[in-house]
């Protein structure tokens, strides 16, 4: 591995843990991502980003459990592998309209809480839900639609 992607896997890393995460399940992204062969196995994952097998472990399994990776063996092959899941980032993201849909409730429960002279904070919250409620599942699709093209132009 070269400079460029070890500060690569470190940058994926520290974004990951800026958005709650582990930064060492965000190095394992990293490397999941740029890696050749595209599937690792825990120790291959310990010796590139110099971690414990047990921290591999544990980050494995939280990434796998979010959708982000998949857990692979082959016939022969006493190790198990890891890899990026196709189409992992999209589901993600596309879960997330399930949180605005819970937000846009608990605005609407704070709403009802709430008088007019103190509706603003509570109000606030409700325009960014209606705005995304309507909007990230028409930008998913859109966001869908782009892949599929763009995965039929490479089988072309």
């Amino acid at each position: 591995m070269n400079h460029e992607e070890l500060a690569y896997i470190e940058h994926v890393g520290r974004f990951w843990e800026s958005f709650g995460g582990s930064r060492m399940a965000g190095r394992i992204l990293g490397r999941l991502m740029t890696c050749h062969p595209a599937h690792q196995s825990s120790a291959q994952l310990a010796e590139a980003l110099q971690a414990s097998a047990g921290s591999i472990s544990t980050q494995t399994r939280t990434l796998e459990t979010i959708g982000l990776i998949d857990r692979i063996t082959f016939p022969g092959d006493r190790s198990t592998y890891f890899l990026m899941r196709e189409g992992a980032w999209a589901d993600v993201l596309g879960a997330k309209i399930g949180g605005i849909q819970v937000l846009h409730d608990i605005a609407l429960a704070g709403r009802s809480l709430v008088g007019d002279d103190r509706a603003d904070r509570v109000d606030d919250l409700l325009a960014v839900t209606e705005f995304f409620g309507i909007e990230y599942p028409l930008l998913m699709e859109r966001m869908k639609a782009q892949m599929a093209e763009r995965a039929q132009e490479g089988t072309t």
